[in-house]
């Protein structure tokens, strides 16, 4: 059993009464039944698609039931906060959370027998491990530029292209961007295996 005094200690001694907390944080006015829901992903680095995948469950919940979406980034470890990692966030949400641009055809959606792999992927420390030639291509108004450089950084003999985009959908969607990344690709497989 814990003793008064480790519970004690786990608490400021100034910690307000409950009612404070009542005054500051009063219930919500939302319907019978209504769920509220919570994303809160570590600004620590990319945003994995398995957080995208829960996210969009959270939301789905509050949208169906009449209730509220919340998103507060888990920033209680700042040891561990990667500089860019909060500001990829908003664009995630919405480049996932809307129709494909110039794409009809293109399905959104997510394999769950992925889940694991991808939800605790770290390509950052993945980086040092790729010893096969690898190419990148990425841009300063694509998601988290300042993760990717932290990525190339780490590869060994990789051939970095950064592109000029209007965003990280530009990769996806705009023939010409496309053709650029494309043509790049082949040149440096024909030059990497030789």
């Amino acid at each position: 059993m814990l003793s008064q005094h480790l519970i004690d200690s786990l608490f400021p001694p100034d910690l307000p009464e409950p009612e404070y907390w009542e005054r500051r944080y009063p219930p919500r006015d939302l319907p019978e039944g209504a769920e509220v829901t919570r994303f809160s992903p570590s600004p620590t680095g990319f945003l994995h698609i398995g957080g995208v995948y829960v996210a969009t469950i959270d939301v789905d919940i509050a949208r169906h039931s009449g209730g509220r979406y919340l998103v507060r980034l888990e920033d209680t470890d700042q040891a561990r906060v990667t500089e860019g990692a909060a500001e990829q966030f908003a664009e995630a949400f919405a480049y996932y959370g809307t129709p494909r641009g110039a794409v009809p055809n293109y399905i959104n959606s997510f394999a769950v027998q992925s889940w694991a792999n991808t939800s605790t992927f770290d390509a950052i420390g993945a980086a040092k491990l790729i010893t096969v030639p690898t190419i990148v291509i990425h841009s300063e108004k694509a998601l988290a530029p300042s993760l990717a450089r932290r990525f190339q950084a780490d590869l060994n003999n990789a051939r970095v292209l950064w592109v000029e985009s209007s965003g990280q959908i530009d990769f996806y969607d705009d023939p010409g961007l496309i053709a650029i990344g494309a043509d790049a690709v082949t040149r440096f497989f024909r030059t990497a295996t030789r």
